[in-house]
């Protein structure tokens, strides 16, 4: 088993002048950080270009995560991917250790999941997009896409109904004529 590194301070600088704010034990050469074969979540470019932006803009809060049993990242993946694109040389990691295979598998798996099984407060995050808006703050570095900063701007307070609330296809409205007023269904 590999010897832990101390912990290191934060706000300290990666190549390009990136600032890295997340506790890290190492700053790796990018080369020497193997993607696990194993991954099941491949990134697509829009998604590495997304990632990439918000590093330039708000720099490292997040270390690519390393199997001391394996030498594979575990997290970080698309980290790594977008810190390829802006041109990086070195990323802050975090080692850690796995008991098994079976545990490292596990986390890299739960690392992948996890996140699909949140929910969104719509009326707080249409909150918070509206106020960055109105800060003039670039948007884009949220990972939204336009049409979800658009969607949060526009209907802030949309909730879903219930069935009940809808009305029934098979059941015809009186439409009002707008020049005679009288009613009539069609």
């Amino acid at each position: 088993m590999k010897k832990k590194a101390k912990s290191k301070s934060k706000n300290q600088k990666s190549s390009m002048s990136i600032p890295v704010h997340c506790s890290y034990q190492k700053m790796v050469a990018i080369g020497q950080l193997n993607p696990n074969p194993e991954n099941p979540n491949t990134h697509p470019v829009a998604q590495v270009n997304k990632l990439a932006a918000i590093i330039k803009a708000h720099g490292w809060r997040h270390p690519i995560t390393v199997s001391n049993r394996s030498g594979f990242i575990v997290s970080g993946h698309c980290r790594r991917a977008a810190a390829e694109k802006l041109g990086l040389k070195r990323c802050p990691v975090d080692y850690q250790d796995f008991k098994s295979k079976a545990e490292e598998r596990a986390v890299l798996v739960a690392d992948n999941v996890i996140g699909e099984f949140s929910e969104k407060d719509v009326a707080k995050m249409s909150d918070i997009v509206a106020a960055l808006e109105k800060s003039k703050y670039n948007l884009e570095l949220t990972a939204l896409t336009a049409e979800q900063i658009e969607g949060f701007l526009l209907e802030p307070n949309f909730e879903p109904t219930s069935e009940d609330d809808q009305p029934r296809l098979d059941e015809k409205s009186k439409i009002k004529c707008p020049k005679c007023g009288c009613e009539f269904t069609p």
